[in-house]
């Protein structure tokens, strides 16, 4: 009977914690950067929390157009990241065309297990990342 709790109370504490320590699952939102190096062009971008130091390994995926159906590409990388919130983005050089319309899927690995589609037009939606927090981060990957 105390083995039968005992493991019981293991799997309740799994199922019931999303970050594992890590980044915060329900803190993922699509969002755009302006990027200072090119004058403020508007890039892909996501925000999210973590908790602690930590390297994360993330997969992403380009679509052409919304939706998240028609692959263009994928990267994995590993990417070292402080405690607090992150503006995370893809740098293009040259920034794409205002109104450009993309899609990319996003997901911190081992810690959420659905990635995020995010549809972007870009320069019109998803809306600018927020950067107000004093703890903001902003990372990104050169695409």
């Amino acid at each position: 009977m105390k083995k039968e709790v005992f493991i019981l109370g293991i799997l309740a504490m799994l199922t019931s914690v999303t970050t594992f320590g890590g980044v915060v699952c329900e803190t993922i939102v699509g969002c755009t950067v302006l990027d200072k190096f090119f004058e403020g062009a508007p890039q892909p971008a996501i925000q999210f929390d973590s908790e602690i130091d930590q390297i994360v390994h993330f997969g992403i995926e380009l679509h052409l157009g919304f939706g998240c159906n028609d692959l263009l590409t994928s990267i994995a990388l590993d990417v070292v990241l402080p405690a607090g919130h992150h503006n995370f983005f893809i740098r293009f050089q040259p920034p794409l065309d205002e109104g450009t319309e993309i899609s990319m899927k996003w997901w911190p690995d081992p810690w959420c297990e659905a990635p995020l589609c995010v549809d972007y037009a870009i320069g019109l939606k998803p809306p600018v990342c927020d950067g107000s927090q004093s703890n903001t981060h902003e990372e990104f990957l050169e695409f």
